[in-house]
């Protein structure tokens, strides 16, 4: 009967079950599976290259590549689900 049970937290028709309690899919994610994922910008290290330009005045100029914390999860490597 599982089919016709709600989501014990918001209603929704329930995918899993916990113990005597009902939840939806993005309910058990968000407790068994973590609030977090991987960052997709830095691929979960924290540090991504970025480039800043330098002045030289004999050839023009260049870009120079740096490492920085990632500006997507603050330089965590996670970042929460959009539940």
């Amino acid at each position: 009967m599982l089919h016709l049970s709600r989501c014990v937290k918001c209603g929704v028709k329930a995918t899993a079950k916990d113990g005597k309690y009902y939840l939806c899919g993005k309910h058990w994610l968000e407790i068994y599976a973590g609030k977090f994922k991987p960052c997709n910008e830095c691929g979960g290290e924290g540090q991504v290259e970025y480039e800043r330009s330098v002045v030289d005045w004999s050839s023009g100029g260049y870009l120079e590549g740096y490492m920085d914390d990632c500006d997507k999860c603050n330089g965590s490597g996670e970042l929460e689900y959009d539940i």
